[in-house]
């Protein structure tokens, strides 16, 4: 009896002990709420992120397939398992992935009607004013009786971090940084500066020093508070109220961050000159923005290029909108991209060397190599400025070109148009 009542506790801390480490795994993979966009009537492939093992997953509605089959109750997902997601109509549903009927996760799923886009492949330029100041390099200061000096540095700011406030003030841009610094009162104090780094906001104290040389306080930092450069339109939506552009980031080229908008304009953009790409030396579209009546305004820049609403001008009425094609329609061989390295927008034969299947976001979707003889003649490939050149395989918008290969410019990657259009909507 002894010996069974002592199993039988053995067999109670072992079940305890197994329902703790759950509980916690659920508690460390929980995320909350995901979200997905998909295309009515198009087989999309999707992962649910941070799964501690295999999940039930199961829906508030009749409109989805999921793996092939109905979801009249669940079905059974391993941990690391992409989905198969099709919905015949458009709309939104929910997915809940669960472990012993407990909620883990939800996944809000937005059905968007089977788009129709206008391709691009126009120049363009774009002009982004920072929410907030990229600290972009330090300088040392030389002060009499202290030596060199640096307090930015010395109070733990590191380059890329991005400024918003100094002494609880908002700092939209350079001079009004430099107006809070350099006021005669804040001479021999501490000043408060706010920056937002990593996801996170953090506070750094700071003693200006006076500059006899420059005659004025200095912290000994430089920031920047706007970014322009030229780029290429992916699409335009087919009611002609937003766009895609680029198929990446547009980052701040001494930091390498991506750059936080406060608000951006999409303008023309005048090219001057097309440096030819050859192995280890990258081309470019060389060019300048002129002031005029923008296109669009900017107003999301992420992994997967700068979306924001469209204001017209650039695709010319009567133009032909294509449709959509998602990875799963996709196949190695030929292809075009659209440019206008020759002045106008025209048609560059290319072909695919490899479709990377993703259930997750990521911008090099395709490997893809330049054939056109014409193009590789002018540019010797893919230079800086044709990211965001559209994809276009069988009469269908497939993606956007996105990374050159710098040991051969011939070569590069494209990003998969159904990552583009879901940073476009959600």
């Amino acid at each position: 009896m002894q010996r069974k009542m002592l199993k039988d506790k053995k067999n109670l801390v072992f079940v305890s002990v197994l329902a703790i480490l759950i509980a916690t795994s659920l508690i460390i993979t929980d995320k909350g709420r995901e979200e997905f966009t998909v295309i009515a009537g198009k087989v999309a492939l999707r992962n649910i992120s941070s799964l501690p093992a295999s999940v039930q997953v199961t829906s508030d509605s009749s409109n989805v397939k999921i793996n092939g089959g109905s979801l009249n109750e669940s079905i059974v997902v391993g941990a690391g398992q992409p989905l198969t997601i099709f919905a015949e109509e458009p709309g939104s549903f929910t997915l809940s992935a669960k472990i012993f009927g407990i909620n883990i996760k939800s996944i809000k799923v937005n059905v968007l009607p089977n788009i129709m886009l206008y391709p691009g492949g126009d120049f363009i330029g774009v002009k982004i004013n920072a929410n907030g100041l990229i600290a972009v390099r330090f300088s040392n200061i030389v002060v009499e009786g202290k030596g060199v000096l640096c307090p930015a540095k010395d109070a733990g700011i590191l380059i890329g971090d991005i400024i918003r406030k100094v002494n609880g003030i908002n700092v939209h841009n350079s001079e009004a940084f430099t107006k809070e610094v350099n006021k005669e009162e804040n001479l021999n104090q501490v000043l408060q500066i706010e920056v937002f780094r990593g996801g996170k906001e953090l506070t750094f104290y700071v003693s200006p020093e006076f500059s006899k040389d420059n005659n004025r306080n200095l912290i000994g930092l430089w920031v920047k508070d706007n970014v322009a450069g030229i780029g290429t339109l992916t699409y335009v939506t087919a009611d002609m109220k937003s766009y895609g552009a680029l198929g990446h980031a547009i980052t701040e080229s001494t930091t390498g961050i991506t750059v936080p908008i406060d608000c951006g304009d999409l303008v023309g953009a005048q090219i001057l000159n097309l440096v030819k790409g050859k192995k280890n030396q990258p081309g470019e579209v060389q060019g300048q923005l002129p002031d005029e009546v923008p296109f669009g305004q900017v107003t999301a820049n992420n992994d997967f290029g700068i979306f924001g609403d469209y204001y017209g001008g650039i695709i010319e009425p009567g133009s032909q909108a294509y449709p959509i094609a998602l990875q799963s329609e996709i196949h190695e061989g030929d292809a075009i991209i659209l440019s206008c390295i020759d002045g106008s927008v025209k048609e560059y034969k290319i072909k695919i060397e490899k479709v990377n299947r993703q259930s997750s976001p990521n911008t090099k979707s395709m490997n893809i190599r330049i054939v056109d003889d014409n193009l590789l003649k002018k540019t010797g490939g893919i230079i800086q400025g044709m990211s965001g050149s559209p994809i276009i395989q069988e009469g269908k918008i497939i993606g956007a070109v996105t990374h050159v290969l710098v040991n051969d410019p011939t070569r590069g990657y494209g990003v998969f148009i159904e990552w583009m259009l879901e940073n476009n909507y959600n």
